[in-house]
């Protein structure tokens, strides 16, 4: 079983901009927390509700890294 780091590492990451112009979000509305982080206001999600293009992901564990980040962050 690969590790966390080893899934990671085997995987292009995106910018957050790019993943968010790809859902059509306006560019204004996310607030970035670097290069790979954003957070959302609560109106994207509730404005997109009724379209059936996810899936809500519950992350309910988590097993922090070396410098303190674990689900919160």
């Amino acid at each position: 079983m690969k590790t966390n780091l080893e899934i990671e590492e085997s995987i292009e990451r995106l910018p957050i901009t790019e993943v968010a112009h790809k859902l059509g979000l306006d560019p204004d509305v996310i607030n970035l927390h670097g290069k790979y982080i954003a957070r959302l206001p609560l109106s994207v999600m509730t404005d997109r509700a009724s379209q059936p293009d996810g899936n809500l992901i519950l992350v309910t564990a988590m097993t922090p890294t070396r410098r303190g980040e674990g689900k919160t962050t």
